[in-house]
């Protein structure tokens, strides 16, 4: 299952506002807001990578205040310590 972030930067004064909306979608599984030079970083559980993209085109990039976007896929992990 991969793991995306999602870095969203939303337009003054909207931060709280997208973050509530991005918290609805099903497939958020974790949001943040942030200071940096993103305001909001986003988690989703997806099973494909299509499905992240059809979320962030769809879903986030649809709300009110969201300026723009930068996304990132997990490509290793840390191994798990014993």
């Amino acid at each position: 299952m991969p793991i995306v972030f999602i870095f969203i930067k939303a337009n003054p004064g909207k931060i709280n506002n997208v973050l509530h909306e991005v918290q609805k979608i099903k497939e958020v599984k974790e949001a943040y807001a942030v200071t940096g030079d993103f305001d909001l970083i986003v988690k989703l559980d997806v099973k494909r990578v299509n499905e992240a993209s059809r979320i962030i085109l769809d879903s986030i990039h649809n709300l009110d205040g969201v300026e723009k976007t930068s996304t990132s896929i997990v490509l290793r992990q840390p191994e798990e310590r014993q």
